[in-house]
């Protein structure tokens, strides 16, 4: 009720319910909006000049709610086949509602990850990261506290290199059957190979001693 909380508050507030403002809506009508949900999902004890107290923890426990409800209807609509990327971005969701999904490509995952890299280094030597910053980099430094951007960054790392590994095995996947061996020919004996040019060496040695 104070009036520093003006509309991008209000509507920040309201977000952290799990709802998005309506744009076209006035501040009075945010705030109105917002109040309910407080009345409905977080009861507080009102204190001196209508401020709420013990408000910060019922905000809290409703956000919970509401990123997991989030994550299981994600999981349930995949038919129970997780895979390694639906997890990680699961998590990245649960630090924040509003994250988005990584893209599908190695081309653009690649340059995200040298980013992150970048804003580790600027972050750790006390010096400003770069203005110009992949949008999934930027929700991170957005957080409301280092733990929480930490805990963002690391998501976003971990999502990361789930994809771009994935991406890697089926690129790998796709090369192999595109071009298989020619017919009648042999590939490598896995043995052999695994054996390597030192230890067929020792082999020959050992069996031309044996022979004498």
């Amino acid at each position: 009720m104070q009036k520093s909380f003006n509309g991008p508050r209000i509507v920040e507030a309201l977000e952290m319910f799990g709802v998005r403002a309506d744009a076209r809506k006035g501040a009075r009508a945010l705030q109105a909006q917002l109040l309910q949900l407080i009345r409905d999902q977080a009861p507080c004890r009102v204190g001196g000049d209508g401020m709420l107290v013990d408000g910060a923890a019922a905000v809290a426990r409703v956000e919970s709610r509401t990123a997991t409800q989030s994550l299981l209807e994600r999981l349930a609509a995949s038919g129970g086949t997780f895979r390694a990327d639906d997890i990680t971005f699961s998590v990245r969701t649960m630090l924040d509602e509003s994250a988005h999904a990584l893209p599908g490509s190695m081309a653009a995952l690649t340059p995200i990850q040298k980013e992150i890299a970048v804003v580790r280094v600027r972050i750790a030597q006390g010096e400003p990261v770069p203005d110009k910053l992949h949008r999934t980099i930027r929700a991170c430094l957005a957080a409301h506290s280092v733990t929480a951007r930490d805990a963002m960054l690391a998501a976003l790392e971990l999502d990361l290199v789930v994809r771009i590994a994935a991406l890697a095995d089926k690129n790998a996947a796709m090369k192999q059957n595109t071009h298989p061996p020619a017919a009648g020919v042999r590939g490598p004996d896995p043995v052999l190979k695994a054996m390597g040019v030192d230890g067929l060496g020792r082999a020959r040695r050992n069996h031309c001693d044996i022979a004498s």
